[in-house]
């Protein structure tokens, strides 16, 4: 039987996010100069999902959206937009309503990802009608059910 590894002996080969709270391999981490292990305090997976990556690598973007939702009329496009979706898939907004609020009372924990045990994960329903009955896939592999179905 083999011994168990302790959090030193994993922190050899793996770190801490501080964003997602996971051991995450080294090599999931960018390089940074000034910190003390030349690596990024969060994964590459939560530097992709910041707003901050995005606005560097598209600052006119960034720009537009800034003055497009800062505007009254931005404001009520997005509200007007995301009102025809909730008419649109009301089963969906319930279903997904429901979850938000049994995962923020303790009910419902995230769980890593079904297929390769990554821990950010996305909820997947089979079936709106049962909302709490999801199934936790990563951003690839959610995607990839989606393709499928």
């Amino acid at each position: 039987m083999e011994p168990e590894k302790t959090i030193a002996d994993l922190e050899k080969t793996h770190k801490l996010c501080v964003k997602c709270n996971c051991y995450i391999s080294r090599s999931d981490f960018y390089y940074h100069e000034s910190s003390k292990d030349k690596l990024r305090s969060y994964c590459k997976n939560c530097d992709h999902k910041s707003s901050a990556l995005r606005n560097r690598a598209d600052p006119d973007r960034a720009i537009k959206d800034k003055a497009r939702f800062s505007t009254e009329q931005g404001r009520a496009d997005k509200l007007s937009q995301v009102k025809r979706y909730h008419e649109k898939y009301p089963e969906r907004y319930k279903a997904r309503q429901e979850l938000n609020r049994a995962i923020r009372n303790g009910i419902i924990i995230q769980k890593p990802c079904k297929v390769c045990g990554f821990c950010i994960t996305e909820a997947h329903h089979d079936d709106y009608s049962k909302p709490l009955d999801v199934i936790w896939l990563c951003k690839k592999h959610h995607a990839e059910r989606h393709r499928k179905y």
